[in-house]
């Protein structure tokens, strides 16, 4: 079970408490425009002396020249996580979007055999329903938060969104992006775009309030050191 209280790592905010999230404190006087934050701008951690996560990596499968790269680097990424997942009672998933939708091919799981089993016949190709990827990865992780997991985002994609859910690509990213980031699911963007950016990759990681890096300045091993950074923050 997990114990809140003050000692333990930080996982959340509230609005009393004794001592403040400084990053959540300068996030919201952000969001009200001002640089100094005032007191009703305070927030104060919440800690927990557990805090398990859960990993959903989304992956853009859909048809490029790199997108074999992408899919070679996100299973790359969850047999690294899952080395040792079962120890840290850490979950891993694995979200991939393609052609009109986006399918859990990955389940959230602390087992490398599940994995290895599910991920080896994948393919790619077709348009890129972005939206989609990214409703079922949030929808995939509120279930996990209501678990007791800690919730953690990785997106893989170029953000070169082609089909949409309901008719307007760009307001249903914005819209889906914000409620990950209400659901304060802590988000990572690699972008994939190889040359200038061009996508929703970097307007994803605003909105969220993500971390975003260019995929092509990244190494693998600074891809899982990124990711295990994160989730070593919520760790026992």
């Amino acid at each position: 079970m997990k114990s809140i209280g003050k000692s333990g790592r930080y996982v959340d905010f509230r609005l009393s408490g004794e001592e403040i999230a400084i990053g959540a404190t300068v996030r919201t006087a952000l969001s009200r425009g001002v640089r100094i934050p005032e007191e009703r701008d305070y927030r104060y951690k919440i800690c927990s002396s557990r805090s398990a996560s859960s990993i959903a990596v989304l992956v853009d499968a859909s048809s490029s020249m790199a997108s074999l790269r992408r899919m070679e680097l996100a299973k790359g990424l969850i047999f690294r996580l899952l080395q040792d997942a079962y120890i840290r009672k850490d979950r891993v998933s694995m979200i991939v979007f393609k052609n009109n939708s986006a399918e859990v091919v990955v389940p959230p799981t602390s087992s490398p055999q599940l994995a290895a089993k599910r991920l080896a016949e994948l393919t790619t190709g077709g348009k890129t329903p972005l939206a989609a990827g990214l409703l079922k990865a949030r929808d995939l992780l509120r279930i996990e938060t209501r678990k007791g997991y800690v919730p953690i985002l990785v997106l893989i994609t170029d953000g070169r969104a082609n089909v949409s859910i309901s008719g307007d690509i760009k307001r249903e990213i914005e819209r889906i992006s914000e409620a990950i980031a209400r659901d304060k699911i802590l988000t990572v963007v690699f972008d994939a775009d190889d040359f200038v950016s061009l996508g929703y990759a970097r307007e994803i990681s605003e909105i969220t309030g993500g971390l975003y890096y260019r995929l092509k300045e990244l190494s693998e091993e600074k891809i899982f050191g990124v990711v295990d950074e994160i989730r070593r923050s919520f760790s026992f």
